[in-house]
């Protein structure tokens, strides 16, 4: 068995974020673990900017992801798949919460290496179709005067 290690950002806390990257990199090491710890770590928000983002998170990526599969559910209905295969498929299985382990794992795009060639040619053909500026509108939670 090929062992595979990772190291994390915050084992050189004296090194500019970049340069650790770049000595990871040079050190072979096939991951990199970040580590969020209050005053030790390279990545820095203020306490706004982080209530931003949890509220963006929870008013845009889950509450559009929540009615995206609401939607797909009931197209996927319309069409003719029976209801209890839809949850099955969108969620009961378990697949869609090895797809986002494997996103945290492996990275959201390389992930689809787990899937088939057919899977990866939807993801990246008919995915971009399907947001559209009207859709990106809705989802600005602030004005430009606001953002930074």
């Amino acid at each position: 068995m090929h062992a595979k290690f990772a190291c994390a950002d915050f084992t050189f806390p004296l090194l500019p974020h970049h340069k650790v990257l770049q000595l990871i990199a040079m050190l072979e090491f096939t991951g990199v673990d970040i580590g969020l710890f209050e005053n030790r770590s390279h990545l820095w928000s203020s306490r706004e900017e982080e209530a931003e983002l949890d509220l963006f998170a929870e008013q845009v990526v889950w509450a559009g992801l929540t009615a995206w599969f609401v939607e797909c559910f009931e197209i996927g209905v319309d069409q003719g798949f029976a209801p209890d295969l839809m949850v099955m498929e969108l969620c009961a299985s378990g697949e869609t919460a090895e797809i986002f382990a494997a996103m945290t794992h492996n990275g959201f795009f390389k992930q689809m290496t787990h899937h088939s060639t057919t899977s990866q040619y939807g993801t990246l053909s008919r995915g971009p179709s399907l947001i559209d500026d009207a859709m990106r509108a809705r989802a600005i939670l602030r004005d430009d005067a606001q953002s930074k």
